[in-house]
């Protein structure tokens, strides 16, 4: 089996993937049978054990929620170029990191919009893991995206990399989602 590299997204179902050496790839997306895609409530409760465990970190004191917009501006640009109807929360962030909900309008080409927002630099200047929930069907039509980008391990670590580690990076070219 092939090791996923550490930058990889992968949707597991059901569960939250890590963004971490090892992972499984998951089958695709799918909208019926009791996936998490249709809001299942194994990925609701997998959701809520993780942003509980993020909440009871206690209050974000470095500031962390000010350098989340710089990771939404270049995600807005990427989604714009795939023609994907993406829209975001504002981040919560705590000690233990931030959250930050995307919404996308249908499921849809879902699968390569995440794989492209993964590969955006700003993404990868994030000084932490970072991980998203599968797809689940939001209360309001569409389907919500929950990330989460934990703290770096010690206060006296950058949530951010220098743009200095990054010369020669470019996000991947964005691909338009397939059409239904």
């Amino acid at each position: 089996m092939k090791r996923a590299r550490w930058w990889q997204m992968l949707m597991v179902s059901g569960a939250i993937a890590a963004s971490v050496p090892g992972a499984a790839a998951a089958a695709p997306a799918k909208e019926s049978g009791g996936s998490p895609l249709t809001g299942d409530d194994n990925a609701k409760k997998s959701l809520a054990e993780r942003t509980g465990r993020l909440k009871a970190t206690g209050p974000d004191g470095r500031n962390m929620a000010q350098h989340v917009p710089t990771i939404t501006a270049e995600w807005s640009t990427i989604a714009a170029a795939m023609g994907a109807q993406v829209t975001f929360a504002a981040p919560q962030c705590f000690q233990g990191g931030c959250m930050l909900v995307t919404r996308h309008a249908s499921l849809a080409g879902i699968s390569q919009v995440l794989a492209e927002l993964a590969h955006a630099k700003a993404f990868h200047k994030w000084n932490a893991g970072k991980m998203h929930t599968a797809p689940i069907k939001a209360p309001g039509g569409g389907f919500e995206v929950t990330w989460i980008f934990l703290a770096p391990s010690s206060a006296d670590k950058p949530v951010m990399l220098p743009d200095s580690m990054f010369q020669g990076f470019g996000a991947l070219p964005a691909k338009a989602p397939p059409k239904q």
